[in-house]
């Protein structure tokens, strides 16, 4: 929708006002907008993706991965790559694909060059733009591109979100299968 509402899409809008006359919020979640204010309508905004009738694949033997920058959370490379490492050992019949974040350094996962289920796509690559229903299970570290998935039929059980330090207190984070990153060594995402 941002297309036709602002002549390109946005990928993320940071605050949607304060402005005492505002008296109509559009939003693609607006049940799960933190604060609301009794004098505000608020209208959803459609997801184009909802149109397209897509059903869940949960055979298809792809994982999605949404990678995080580095300095976001102030992690070394090889803390990084120990996370990684985890999780391509968790799906080892499984081809995973890797979508680097468009501020991290994609010559990180040059690591993964040799591994023959690693697949890693191109950093430039608009996250919304993937068809999610191409993949099995979608993993991401609190990443925005949550709001996008939400806003399609894909199951929100099959999306797994990793918090570095603990749990989100944004309701949208809450609809998918929450992991601490203390728990996931041990987790087991065949259950």
């Amino acid at each position: 929708m941002t297309p036709f509402l602002f002549k390109e899409r946005l990928a993320f809008i940071y605050t949607l006002g304060v402005y005492p006359r505002i008296n109509k919020v559009y939003a693609r979640l607006p049940d799960m907008l933190p604060i609301k204010s009794k004098h505000v309508d608020y209208f959803n905004i459609a997801s184009l993706k909802l149109s397209e009738k897509k059903r869940y694949n949960d055979g298809s033997n792809k994982i999605l991965i949404f990678s995080l920058p580095n300095q976001d959370y102030g992690l070394g490379d090889e803390e990084k790559f120990k996370i990684y490492l985890r999780l391509i050992d968790s799906f080892k019949n499984k081809t995973v694909i890797i979508k680097p974040h468009p501020r991290e350094d994609s010559g990180f996962f040059d690591r993964f060059k040799g591994s023959k289920n690693v697949q890693i796509l191109r950093k430039d690559r608009i996250g919304e733009n993937i068809d999610y229903f191409e993949f099995e299970k979608i993993i991401n570290f609190s990443s925005s591109v949550i709001i996008d998935i939400l806003m399609t039929s894909y199951p929100r059980k099959a999306v797994y979100t990793i918090f570095m330090k603990e749990n989100s207190e944004l309701a949208f984070f809450k609809e998918t299968t929450c992991i601490k990153l203390s728990e996931l060594q041990s987790y087991n995402f065949e259950n």
